[in-house]
């Protein structure tokens, strides 16, 4: 007997009438027409960007569209036909591809949590699965569509909107807090800007087979800093160009403002964004370097747009190096192959310069391995035929990556091709991967910019390590779609648990993290209102010679062992060192309290960040890495000694433990006793040490078995790296010496006093 329930029958009739409608810009995961029987649909817009949305149950946790879905893992077909449903009111709507992918994930998310038609859902139900979720951003979103459409009773609503509820007071100022990035976020980026895009640009490397991404991300946070704007929506499709000023005389004194060209997002017209002086020498900085690294990706734009342009119109500002220029001897007013252009731009600067070549090809040479031919780049003609293979160097080193059999045959239908016909399936698979090309869009799809004018052009190889947007795009004749930009920005900046971001890859704390739209609530609530920080100003701002230490504190909690660091200019204010001072030159310097200890100074604000480390040794501050140690100092050794006597002698007293062999607590005690001893027993030594000169301030950070030596009257850091003996085998030896000192029967009795 059918049901009866006319929620459930409004549902079925609005389905059915869709299942009558094609499903337009929507295919499955085999690249085919999208049906309602599908696991997984993919939604393409007419700008060309995809949408993913996925119809599985709770036994997928990780959604992947090349995953091939069993049928047991499709939701049921009315909870599944429904969320189809909505992936089609979705598209239709408004909002950047990655709003609208969330919309539809946290309702996926709901209904396997209802694990029922929300026909048949009370309140009870809804608001039992609602307080489970951890993301309900959209769910009310959801809620209205359902009752817009009659598809659920319009008594069933929410109550406690979680994470909606109105704020006051200290609510709304916790709010804030949150929202606002901390200050030592912004002085560690500060500090990876200027290791990444130094000073002097003898030390840049924007060559084109280098990694560019870390580069790109502190762009970005540059121009971020430099003005409140939505990133995603409009620093990716900012064009090249340098910074531009204007001095004007307000109330007798000359006054400069900077800006840029930008274009305007929701609405606003394209305009003269101003940035804050500040910061205007980053951002030049990084306009400069990235007018240098982003050249060969315009390059290669402006040669897909129009292959039979003569070659000086398709290089552009780019100058190859003079080395590539005098073995090709390109003729400047003709059209070149893509092979050569190549070469030109400098993607075969590490290698032997030689592609794999079929055996019919003229001038190709036998090498000693069984059918491999093999002909220098720069000899390469268009009728050359070119030999593509998963397994060969040869092959990757032509593309820049592997490409699978099946991907090969995908790209180019064959594994045997001219240099000709390489040239024009490549540019044909590349250009339909690149929605728009020439023109590229940014995430929202409104923002837009011709790839060969983008400040932010890049290759594939400067951008990606793992996961691309289109198969291939690792390659260096790959080009990155300005619509991935973002998602490179904010994955490089948010808290991973098992990956790096740009923090622990530069030896911050991994509890280093920022959300992009951070930026701009630095903006309105501390950079706008109560001005910059004096610290901030001087690490990003490029001044010659700060008077301020900028000290930022690495770690959260003591286990973490992150350290505290200070950061300064050199005189010269080209350099930046890391280096720890006396207690009195802190205080002096920083106007912020330390604290005395019994073996040194503890550089950590104990006004603001009470103390949280704790250890086993009678001297409390030993191996934390905010305790800074002088060199010779006589007390602090007197009083190490003696702590370090005690420790081995606790060590000792643990081994003579009847039961010793038999408890595993004891075993644990010791090896990690031993070791922290270890530790000890290094530091004290180098305290004496007679090559340090007195007062050098040492810190040792245990994560990473290395102590930091500051001479502060040369201003230099020494990092010694320090080996610890083996505490398992110490163990071992242990177990092994009191085995054979205690008889049987005594062991036995250990055991039975056990039981």
């Amino acid at each position: 007997m059918p049901e009866i329930n006319r929620f459930i029958e409004n549902q079925r009739n609005y389905i059915n009438d869709l299942m009558q409608q094609p499903l337009t810009g929507f295919t499955n995961q085999q690249k085919k027409p999208a049906t309602w029987d599908d696991p997984a649909w993919r939604f393409t817009s007419p700008t060309g960007q995809t949408i993913n949305f996925y119809f599985v149950d709770h036994t997928v946790k990780q959604s992947d569209f090349r995953t091939a879905y069993r049928p047991s893992q499709k939701l049921p077909d009315d909870l599944r036909h429904l969320l189809m449903a909505y992936a089609i009111e979705v598209c239709a709507g408004k909002g950047g591809r990655s709003a609208k992918a969330d919309k539809h994930s946290v309702v996926r998310k709901l209904l396997i949590e209802l694990a029922d038609n929300p026909a048949h859902i009370d309140f009870s139900g809804l608001e039992a699965a609602y307080s489970r979720m951890k993301n309900v951003d959209y769910v009310p979103v959801f809620l209205q569509w359902l009752h817009r459409h009659a598809f659920i009773p319009p008594t069933l609503k929410l109550t406690n909107k979680k994470g909606r509820t109105t704020a006051a007071g200290d609510d709304i100022i916790e709010h804030k807090k949150n929202s606002v990035p901390e200050a030592k976020v912004l002085l560690a980026l500060g500090a990876i800007f200027h290791d990444v895009i130094p000073p002097e640009r003898e030390k840049w490397d924007p060559r084109p087979l280098t990694l560019q991404r870390d580069a790109f991300v502190c762009a970005m946070t540059a121009l971020a800093m430099g003005s409140p704007n939505r990133i995603d929506a409009e620093q990716t499709v900012l064009t090249k160009q340098r910074l531009e000023d204007i001095t004007q005389t307000k109330d007798g004194k000359k006054e400069t403002v900077y800006y840029l060209d930008w274009q305007g997002s929701k609405g606003f017209k394209n305009n003269h964004n101003h940035i804050l002086a500040v910061m205007s020498e980053a951002v030049d900085r990084s306009l400069e370097y990235m007018e240098i690294a982003c050249e060969p990706a315009r390059v290669l734009a402006r040669f897909y747009e129009n292959p039979s342009l003569p070659l000086k119109k398709v290089l552009g500002d780019f100058c190859p190096s003079s080395e590539n220029m005098s073995a090709l001897t390109p003729n400047m007013n003709k059209p070149i192959n893509l092979i050569h252009l190549g070469y030109l731009l400098g993607f075969y600067d590490e290698g032997n310069r030689k592609v794999r070549v079929s055996k019919a090809t003229a001038g190709a040479h036998k090498t000693h391995t069984r059918g491999l031919y093999i002909k220098p780049i720069i000899d390469l003609q268009p009728e050359d035929e070119l030999f593509l293979t998963q397994t060969c160097s040869h092959t990757k080193y032509l593309l820049g990556l592997g490409l699978s059999v099946k991907k090969i045959r995908e790209i180019f239908h064959s594994n045997t091709l001219t240099v000709a016909q390489f040239q024009h399936k490549w540019i044909q698979y590349v250009v339909g991967n690149l929605t728009g090309f020439p023109v590229g869009y940014n995430n929202a799809e409104h923002g837009k910019c011709k790839y060969e004018q983008a400040l932010f052009s890049f290759t594939g190889n400067q951008i990606y390590t793992g996961t691309t947007s289109y198969d291939g795009g690792k390659s260096h004749f790959a080009i990155v779609p300005l619509a991935a930009l973002g998602d490179v920005f904010s994955t490089a900046l948010k808290k991973k648990a098992n990956a790096e971001n740009i923090f622990t890859r530069h030896g911050f704390s991994d509890e280093f993290h920022i959300k992009p739209h951070q930026f701009r609530h630095w903006h309105n609530d501390v950079a706008d209102r109560e001005g910059i920080p004096h610290a901030i100003i001087n690490l990003w701002s490029g001044r010659k010679t700060p008077e301020q230490i900028l000290h930022y504190v690495h770690r959260t909690h003591a286990e973490k062992a992150a350290e505290i660091s200070d950061i300064l200019f050199s005189e010269s204010g080209k350099e930046i060192t890391v280096k720890v001072v006396s207690q009195q030159q802190y205080e002096k310097l920083t106007d912020t309290a330390t604290a005395v200890t019994s073996a040194g100074f503890c550089s950590q604000n104990l006004q603001y960040s009470p103390c949280e480390y704790l250890n086993d040794f009678v001297t409390q501050c030993a191996l934390c890495p905010s305790s800074c140690h002088a060199a010779h100092d006589k007390e602090a050794l007197s009083l190490l000694n003696k702590d370090l006597q005690v420790q081995e002698r606790r060590l000792d007293d643990v081994q003579e433990r009847p039961n010793f062999c038999n408890s595993q607590a004891m075993q644990d005690w010791f090896a990690l006793h031993h070791r922290n001893t270890s530790m000890l027993r290094e530091l004290v030594q180098l305290m004496e040490s007679k090559e340090l000169k007195p007062g050098s301030v040492i810190r040792l950070l245990a994560h990473k078995s290395e102590f930091r030596i500051t001479d502060t009257q040369a201003k230099t850091v020494t990092v010694r790296k320090f080996a610890l003996p083996d505490s398992k085998k110490a163990l071992a030896k242990a177990l092994e010496f009191k085995s054979e000192k205690v008889p049987v029967e005594d062991a036995l009795a250990d055991i039975f006093a056990l039981i």
